[in-house]
């Protein structure tokens, strides 16, 4: 079981590349798993709400592709989060920074970037509380 699914990455890859960059049945099921995560963190909140709902409506139209080069580079994350969120550049550049010079997301980052979909989720159950990602879903919105 383990051997198939130290592949399921590479194969996924594989797919999205002789697909044109089309999203994968794997891709979609990250993506929803993703945004359900997103809509959990709703507060409430008519503001943030709201950011929350353009970026999960992002997320699906952005290609797996895509957002895997952010998740590898701090200005197309710093560009995506503000056509994601509708925010202007000044507001996303410090978060993005953040989320690069945050150690404990270094290993979620690169483990997206790669498409190792099984890493991800165990990476993501041992980010600490107190992670750049933690604060930022925290902060409130200007």
């Amino acid at each position: 079981m383990g051997l198939l699914i130290a592949f399921i990455g590479p194969l996924n890859n594989g797919a999205r590349s002789l697909n044109h960059n089309q999203d994968t049945a794997m891709d979609t099921a990250v993506k929803r798993q993703v945004t359900n995560r997103l809509e959990a963190a709703k507060t409430g909140d008519p503001t943030t709400d709201s950011i929350i709902d353009t970026s999960v409506a992002k997320i699906k139209q952005t290609p797996m592709a895509t957002l895997m080069k952010a998740a590898d580079n701090q200005q197309q994350l710093t560009t995506l989060l503000s056509q994601a969120t509708g925010l202007p550049t000044s507001v996303t550049a410090p978060a993005s920074s953040s989320l690069f010079q945050d150690t404990d997301l270094n290993a979620i980052r690169e483990d997206f970037a790669a498409g190792r979909w099984t890493q991800v989720i165990l990476d993501s159950r041992n980010l600490p509380k107190n992670s750049a990602l933690s604060a930022l879903l925290q902060q409130p919105n200007h």
